[in-house]
């Protein structure tokens, strides 16, 4: 059969734990049902927690009905409490009947385990209307359960919630855990990857600072071999006398400038490596010369 409409009506004199009304919604959610009326009846509200009452009808839209009835006090106070309550049995009757002429929905669902309603439950499955039942284990009788074509215990349906909690905990630390392992292993790779990444770069500058050093050894050898013509030429040509390189350096210089890179300065050491004989009587290299014999 075919359910798009449902009525629920719940009984809050049978099914007054407000955790057991929240598991019973939980289980018609998970069913995609869609309830089309949503009524709890009371019989009076002088033992309600009003605060959770008001929440369980703001969560899940429930209208609220309660069957006042006047009864005058007397010293039968157990036959009062059995008429009111027979008047709230009343009130359930006329509400499901409301609902049924007014909206016809496909199917209604009670959350009461109370024979009292055996009748009700019979006229309704001769007009074809598709029952789910819900009732406490000790308040429901196998024979009243077996009326409705699906009968449902509250406390199996707390049960199951339980174990839903559990394995969706389970399943939360399963994904937390998957979740911590995954970022260490990403600390871990983008540590590994850092290491690798500096290591790269040391071995870069590692070849780069070689061969810097050996294009300058190139440029100085190159430099040399140029120079060395030049103050070969310098101590053919001139007078003999004492001549400080930085002089001999500066004659060449004026002369051929091509030779001698941008901003060079030509140390004391191009001429130790010129192999030709320098002299210095002061050991201060500034004051080094060549002599040119007579």
């Amino acid at each position: 059969m075919a359910i798009s409409e449902l009525g629920i009506f719940i009984d809050g004199e049978n099914v007054n734990q407000f955790e057991i009304i929240s598991d019973i919604f939980k289980n018609l959610d998970s069913r995609n049902f869609h309830l089309k009326i949503r009524k709890i009846i009371f019989s009076k509200l002088s033992n309600v927690d009003v605060e959770l009452l008001t929440e369980i009808l703001k969560t899940n839209l429930l209208q609220i009905v309660v069957s006042y009835k006047h009864i005058v006090k007397t010293k039968q106070k157990k036959k009062d409490r059995e008429q009111n309550k027979n008047n709230a049995d009343f009130r359930f009757y006329i509400e499901v009947l409301d609902c049924l002429y007014n909206d016809n929905p496909d199917g209604f669902i009670f959350a009461t385990g109370d024979k009292d309603y055996t009748e009700l439950v019979l006229e309704l499955k001769r007009r074809g209307k598709y029952l789910i039942g819900f009732g406490n284990e000790k308040r429901s009788s196998d024979k009243y359960a077996s009326l409705f074509d699906e009968f449902i215990i509250c406390e199996d349906l707390k049960k199951k919630s339980k174990n839903k909690d559990v394995s969706s905990n389970k399943v939360k630390e399963q994904v937390s855990n998957n979740l911590k392992k995954a970022k260490e292993e990403q600390a871990k790779k983008e540590k590994e990857n850092k290491r690798l990444e500096q290591k790269r770069l040391r071995e870069e500058n590692r070849k780069r600072e070689e061969e810097n050093r050996k294009q300058k050894i190139e440029r100085e050898q190159k430099f040399i071999e140029s120079f060395k013509i030049y103050v070969d030429e310098f101590l053919k040509s001139n007078r003999p006398g004492k001549y400080l390189l930085t002089t001999i350096t500066s004659v060449i210089k004026k002369k051929h400038p091509e030779i001698f890179p941008e901003n060079y300065r030509v140390k004391y050491d191009i001429y130790v490596k010129l192999g030709v004989d320098i002299k210095n009587e002061t050991q201060d290299k500034p004051k080094a010369y060549l002599e040119i014999l007579p």
